[in-house]
């Protein structure tokens, strides 16, 4: 084989290596990048299993949201520090319950293992309450009717709801 085709053969190979090394190395940037969305900090997988529910000792930060079964109804944490449901349902964005705590600095809203849900500021203070507390294992669900309804651990009657005009005070 002539010197140059020899030369030619390997810079087409050389070429296609790092073609290969290029081509494989975005495939495992996206394969991580999508594992990282999909392996949330734990408090997320402890706030949104399932998707509806924000069980004892699970929270929600700031952008952060669990949806109705449906996904017609979406509570979020917003950065503004309000906590609202909304109605997504066919590309809808109507609010339907809000905790009233706009420009709070909030932390978390914060489902405790008492039965209370809470929005908690950055000093650590309260910036309101459900008052559902000795109720240990209670839990939030977002239901499909669009009310937000906190339910004592196993069977019972709920213990708030938006939809009977309970507060976040």
């Amino acid at each position: 084989m002539k010197p140059k085709r020899r030369a030619w053969i390997s810079m087409r190979l050389s070429l296609g290596l790092v073609a290969l090394v290029s081509v494989l190395s975005l495939w495992v940037a996206t394969f991580q990048t999508a594992e990282a969305a999909v392996h949330q900090p734990d408090h997320f997988y402890r706030a949104a299993n399932p998707m509806h529910r924000l069980n004892p000792g699970g929270s929600l930060t700031p952008g952060q949201s669990i949806y109705s079964d449906d996904g017609d109804y979406q509570f979020i944490l917003q950065s503004d520090g309000n906590l609202v449901l909304y109605y997504v349902g066919g590309g809808s964005h109507d609010k339907i319950w809000a905790s009233g705590t706009d420009g709070t600095a909030v932390k978390e809203a914060d489902m405790r293992t008492d039965g209370n849900l809470v929005l908690v500021k950055y000093d650590g203070s309260w910036a309101c309450t459900t008052g559902t507390n000795n109720h240990p294992g209670a839990y939030l669900s977002v239901q499909n009717d669009g009310n937000l309804v906190i339910y004592p651990h196993g069977d019972g009657d709920r213990l708030w709801a938006s939809k009977s005009g309970d507060t976040c005070s």
